[in-house]
């Protein structure tokens, strides 16, 4: 059934990647036809194709198409509407692959099913417009199934290895973070860095923070609303419970005035 709806998606052209993946993650009703869309996501074989390769078999298609044509074509009226669809494969996926990591977690698939679609699918996030937004609902969305767990850790990092060209690596979390996932910190210290963060985003005369994204008038968010939803994701993905950093954040609130009463 694999090499059937390989064949109807990239030899055939019967149905679109995106219509396929669509149909797979949007119509199971129930966990376990959630779980069986997922398996055959996973077993799916996407040919590796290089741009130069892809362009010469598309040009080698496209000759063979025109040479089975009659020779006169009949006259098309400029007026009439071509029906015409101007877009590319990534902007056509994206909102599909969100769905599908989104279902993934959901339904607490296996580890490594989810570590594989994950690999497969996180180059799309370089050309995500919003990942940090997205990276944040589906952490507060789904708190009680990945929130403080090694899969949250793992799904953060690896949408933010992406960012690289665009945004620059890993701009929404700290060094501690990536290192050692706030193990080696107490919750003050690492609550005092994102507190930090946030202040430096907020108030700077000229140039915001190394931190910021390389071009941040164009970016997702401005600085502060970067520094803000990365320390928000950096705390839902954390392994530290919410009753110890509400606690250490309580604390820093009280003892902060008494450093800088002004």
């Amino acid at each position: 059934m694999i090499g059937i709806l390989n064949d109807m998606v990239f030899n055939l052209h019967l149905i679109p990647l995106d219509r396929l993946l669509t149909s797979l993650v949007l119509h199971p009703t129930d966990d376990g036809a959630t779980e069986i869309a997922m398996l055959i996501i996973h077993s799916l074989q996407f040919p590796e194709l290089s741009y130069k390769e892809m362009e010469a078999k598309m040009r080698r298609e496209m000759q063979i198409e025109l040479g089975m044509r009659p020779i006169e074509q009949p006259i098309v009226s400029p007026e009439l509407h071509m029906p015409i669809y101007y877009g590319n494969i990534m902007e056509r996926i994206l909102p599909v692959v969100d769905i599908i990591l989104f279902r993934a977690i959901e339904t607490v698939v296996a580890d490594q099913l989810f570590t594989t679609l994950l690999m497969c699918f996180k180059p799309c996030y370089r050309y995500h417009p919003q990942p940090a937004a997205y990276m944040y609902s589906v952490l507060y969305c789904l708190d009680k199934t990945i929130s403080h767990t090694v899969r949250a850790r793992d799904f953060v990092l690896e949408i933010c290895g992406q960012l690289e060209d665009r945004d620059g690596k890993y701009a929404l979390l700290t060094p501690s973070f990536i290192s050692d996932n706030h193990q080696l910190s107490l919750p003050s210290q690492f609550c005092q860095a994102l507190v930090d963060r946030i202040l430096q985003a907020s108030n700077y005369a000229h140039q915001p923070p190394a931190f910021a994204n390389k071009d941040w008038r164009f970016a997702e968010m401005p600085p502060a609303g970067q520094a803000l939803t990365g320390a928000c994701i950096e705390l839902l993905a954390s392994p530290h419970a919410p009753l110890i950093t509400a606690h250490a954040l309580i604390d820093l609130v009280f003892i902060r005035p008494l450093h800088q009463p002004f």
